[in-house]
């Protein structure tokens, strides 16, 4: 018997593309996802972390760094990242990648659903600006999605979830 080219959740019955390990509509996991690790797999967020209408995110009180761009997981103190170039890209670094990358690796960044060339962010005239580069799992903003390969502009203190990962980002506004 072929299998179909997608499947159904067995939980909310809706249709998912081939390859999802979480139904995209509900969060619920498939229990076959015995995927190779080839590429970034493709799921969706439960709906248990996602804030409620109305609940706004609160602001880090971070300390913003005299230059460039500090990075910060939601529940931490001190940045694990600071970037000083006027852009670059967020995602999993390969041996081959000649860019400037912020990389993600180390945080277990392909079981979150980062991609390899996952978003871009550089330096705009009013501040910085984001670009989700079509990653697989989604770039959001302030829990907004972005549309694939149109720039956003991106304020200090703004939550990113790159897939399931999130973090803040934190800067001077201005005199960069």
């Amino acid at each position: 018997m072929q299998q179909q080219s997608g499947k159904f959740c067995p939980s909310c019955k809706l249709y998912n593309e081939p390859g999802a390990i979480f139904c995209v509509h509900c969060g619920a996991p498939f229990e076959e996802a015995n995927i190779p690790v080839v590429t970034t797999s493709r799921f969706g967020m439960p709906e248990s972390t996602l804030p409620e209408a109305g609940d706004q995110q609160p602001r880090p009180p971070h300390p913003i760094p005299d230059k460039g761009m500090a990075f910060y997981f939601v529940d931490d103190k001190i940045p694990f990242e600071l970037r000083a170039d006027d852009d670059f890209i967020i995602g999993r670094k390969t041996d081959d990648s000649p860019e400037k990358i912020v990389d993600l690796i180390n945080y277990d960044a392909f079981g979150h659903g980062v991609s390899r060339r996952h978003a871009k962010i550089r330096r705009a005239p009013e501040g910085y600006e984001i670009i989700d580069l079509e990653s697989t799992n989604g770039t959001w903003v302030n829990e907004q999605r972005l549309t694939p390969n149109k720039p956003y502009p991106l304020a200090s203190g703004s939550l990113l979830r790159l897939g399931r990962m999130r973090m803040y980002v934190i800067f001077k506004e201005h005199g960069y």
